[in-house]
């Protein structure tokens, strides 16, 4: 009978460990700024902005799947994202891109007044963007 215990807490350490990647536990891509370099000041702020933007949609779509991971493991055993896939590549880039603007922001010393680090993200989802792929 002691067993069961165990074997359920393995069982629960599987089962998180493939859970969604909550986003501030994605680390960044290294993305260089060569990509970036031709952008003059208005430039780099207005794609920080958009970049920006983009991040916090897909981090909250990533909460969104994490938070479902933890109760579709209970319930079915199989996390959601398991079957649908999560955004963790398409953070780790957007936040890579953010840094390599950021630096470019500094080292052309733009004026970052205009840059939104918490833009308002009400009504715009995923599917706003296009993919990758």
């Amino acid at each position: 009978m002691r067993k069961y215990p165990i074997v359920a807490l393995a069982a629960a350490v599987v089962l998180v460990s493939a859970c969604a990647t909550r986003p501030n536990n994605i680390e960044a891509a290294d993305v260089s700024t060569d990509q970036f370099a031709s952008l003059d000041c208005g430039g780099l702020v207005s794609t920080a902005n958009e970049t920006i933007t983009e991040l916090a949609v897909f981090s909250k779509a990533q909460n969104a799947k994490a938070d479902a991971d933890a109760v579709t493991s209970i319930v079915a055993v199989v996390p959601a994202s398991q079957l649908t896939g999560d955004h963790e590549e398409r953070i780790a880039t957007l936040k890579g891109e953010v840094i390599a603007i950021d630096s470019l922001l500094a080292q052309k010393q733009c004026d970052q007044s205009g840059v939104v680090r918490e833009p308002d993200i009400s009504g715009l989802k995923t599917s706003d963007y296009a993919s990758e792929e």
